[in-house]
């Protein structure tokens, strides 16, 4: 089987809409109609053109610089820095550390802290298309491995979106409630959902895009949770499960925020809501 993976997130048109939406969430004036070649100047910060950010849109599913300012401004999701130290002199000692609120990350040696949504994010990519690529070159056991690897990303994903509400977001202090924590995944979204949009409720739970996430980690769950011995992956199952990532994490994710009254455009949101889909050729 071949399979053609898409090279882009977005077209123009959308990557200057999703532009756009943010320049609004983030309370920067805009003209009526968008005008291509303008420069963002915010605050402290270096200007930048937006015609950049809409390349990186088209690109990446996510923005650049404005990416940072609209997620540094969210009050569950401010990101933390990440920082990598590679090759470190012989006898030298190096501290190294990321923060954010009252969350310290430490290392003494080589290595790397990363923000943890963007991390999955760049997983589930990063693995979906090596599925979709061992499929092409007919190499099955780097399908098998490269799928189970994004499977673990895309349920992850929800895993990270839930704690972070559970435990409580720190960003300058405590923000929201803690709320109780089932142990199953469905039980824990039903109660996130009763927490933070109950009058959402039953549209949420009977959502396309919840629904679509549980085909997902049924999938997953087949080879955490294994009942026999033999692990079947075929190809055309495995493309099909490929495409759910977009509605079924980005989608979901974004539906959630837009329900509890925040903005969808998170930038590991964005990057996973924006896959285009898989093509068998």
């Amino acid at each position: 089987m071949t399979v053609t993976i898409p090279t882009r997130h977005l077209g123009r048109n959308p990557a200057t809409q999703y532009a756009a939406s943010m320049l609004k969430v983030i309370g920067i004036a805009q003209p009526d109609k968008f005008l291509s070649g303008a420069t963002i100047c915010y605050r402290d910060r270096k200007p930048f053109s937006i015609d950049d950010e809409i390349m990186s849109l088209m690109a990446k599913g996510r923005a650049n610089h404005l990416q940072r300012i609209h997620d540094d401004n969210d009050e569950y999701f401010a990101p933390a820095l990440s920082i990598g130290v590679g090759s470190i002199p012989a006898g030298i000692r190096i501290t190294t550390t990321s923060s954010l609120g009252d969350v310290h990350e430490q290392f003494h040696q080589e290595g790397i802290a990363e923000d943890v949504g963007e991390s999955l994010a760049n997983d589930i990519e990063f693995h979906r298309t090596e599925t979709a690529t061992a499929i092409t070159n007919e190499n099955m056991p780097q399908m098998a491995r490269s799928y189970r690897c994004y499977l673990n990303a895309c349920i992850s994903m929800l895993d990270y979106f839930l704690h972070r509400h559970e435990q409580r977001a720190f960003r300058n202090g405590p923000v929201g409630e803690p709320i109780e924590t089932p142990n199953r995944l469905p039980d824990r979204i039903q109660a996130w959902i009763e927490t933070y949009s109950p009058t959402n409720a039953e549209s949420l739970l009977s959502s396309q895009e919840l629904s679509t996430f549980k085909d997902l980690l049924r999938a997953r769950n087949k080879y955490v949770h294994p009942k026999q011995p033999i692990f079947n992956f075929q190809a055309t199952e495995v493309l099909r499960v490929l495409n759910l990532s977009a509605q079924g994490v980005g989608g979901l994710l974004g539906l959630l925020r837009v329900k509890q009254g925040l903005s969808p455009y998170l930038g590991f949101i964005n990057q996973i809501s924006t896959l285009k889909k898989i093509q068998k050729t």
